[in-house]
C-alpha cells in the first residue's frame, strides 16, 4: 500500500517539477546612463540567446533620447533580466500556503492539546 502512494508522490512530483520547468519568462532590456532608466521588453516570444539582443546599440535604436540631460561623459550600462515565469509564481504561491498552514496550526495546537487531556 505505502508503495502504491509513492508511486503517487512520485507522479505528482514529476508533473509538477515539469509544469514548473515550462516556465515562460518574458525578457527585458534595462538601459542606463546617468539617472535615466529606460526598460525596453525584448520579445513577446522569449527565445534562448534573447539577452544577447540587449547592447549598447539595440538601446539607443529604440531609446535615442536615453543620455539627454544626463551630463557629459555619461557611460551607459545595460543588463538584461527576466520576470514573471511560472517558476517565480509557484514559490511564492507556497511560500504563502506554507506560511498560513503554520500559523493555522498554531491557532489549533492550543485546543486540540486540551481536548486531549480531557
Amino acid at each position: 500500500m505505502a508503495l502504491h502512494r509513492l508511486g503517487y508522490a512520485s507522479l505528482a512530483t514529476l508533473t509538477f517539477t515539469s509544469w514548473v520547468e515550462a516556465a515562460n519568462p518574458i525578457s527585458f532590456c534595462k538601459c542606463l546612463c546617468g539617472q535615466n532608466v529606460t526598460i525596453i521588453p525584448i520579445s513577446p516570444v522569449p527565445e534562448k540567446d534573447s539577452c544577447t539582443k540587449c547592447t549598447k546599440a539595440f538601446c539607443f535604436k529604440l531609446e535615442p533620447t536615453l543620455c539627454e540631460g544626463a551630463g557629459t561623459g555619461e557611460t551607459v550600462s545595460v543588463s538584461c533580466f527576466q520576470r514573471d515565469s511560472y517558476k517565480d509564481e509557484v514559490v511564492v504561491w507556497l511560500f504563502l500556503l506554507i506560511t498560513v498552514g503554520l500559523l493555522l496550526a498554531a491557532l489549533v495546537k492550543p485546543y486540540l492539546m486540551n481536548r486531549r487531556k480531557v
